[in-house]
């Protein structure tokens, strides 16, 4: 994604999240489930 900074990890090389986590030691990762009974 030239010219736009990306903080999606699926559109990153695990070389640019290996950069990335020398600037910053914070990760968010949602994690979750929806179920629908009935």
């Amino acid at each position: 994604m030239p010219g736009k900074q990306s903080y999606w990890w699926q559109y990153k090389s695990w070389k640019e999240i290996e950069e990335q986590s020398k600037e910053c030691d914070i990760a968010i990762i949602p994690l979750g489930s929806i179920e629908q009974h009935g």
